[in-house]
């Protein structure tokens, strides 16, 4: 698969930082550059479990990237690399036996989140556009609404939803503030 090759093209251009915690930053301010190209080879479903697969793979392989694996996918769906759907059929039944069970833990709160969303009658391709920015030692992550009559399952328009996620908590529990 193409997103193999490009996968392991991208990460080869860089000498990882050898402590794990400046690791993650790292890895994700490099691969955010490279996210239109992944997006480019991953237009099947197939080719996006080929590169979460190849992550899993990578992480796996490189004991600095073993907590950085849920980020990686985050960051990947955020961008549209990765939907929701391959994301649940990989943590259902299409993950590798390498670490799988720290990045089946790692992944449990973002599943469980996909799982309530996609409960929530969100319908279509109407999954959230998250928009990130940085606010001093936090990182606020919005979901802009939909304008009203496009399909979406009604809501009011504009509809806006923040959720504060501390750059220092690594499992990723956030707050959701609705305005």
């Amino acid at each position: 698969h193409v997103c193999v090759q490009v996968w392991t093209t991208v990460m080869s251009q860089v000498e990882w930082n050898k402590k794990e915690e400046l690791v993650a930053e790292q890895a994700l301010k490099h691969l955010k550059q490279y996210t239109p190209l992944f997006e480019a080879f991953t237009t099947v479903a197939r080719s996006e479990l080929v590169l979460m697969l190849k992550t899993q793979e990578f992480c796996y392989g490189n004991m600095n990237f073993m907590k950085v694996f849920q980020k990686i996918i985050l960051l990947f769906y955020k961008t549209d690399v990765l939907s929701e759907e391959v994301i649940l059929k990989w943590y259902k039944e299409g993950h590798s036996v390498k670490g799988k069970m720290m990045f089946l833990d790692q992944m449990k709160k973002f599943i469980e989140w996909l799982q309530n969303a996609e409960e929530g009658g969100r319908g279509g391709d109407a999954r959230p556009r998250w928009v990130y920015r940085r606010s001093g030692d936090y990182l606020i992550q919005s979901e802009a609404g939909h304008p009203a009559g496009q399909g979406t399952g009604g809501g009011p328009a504009n509809q806006e939803v923040r959720t504060v996620v501390s750059s220092n908590d690594s499992s990723e529990d956030s707050n959701k503030i609705k305005e």
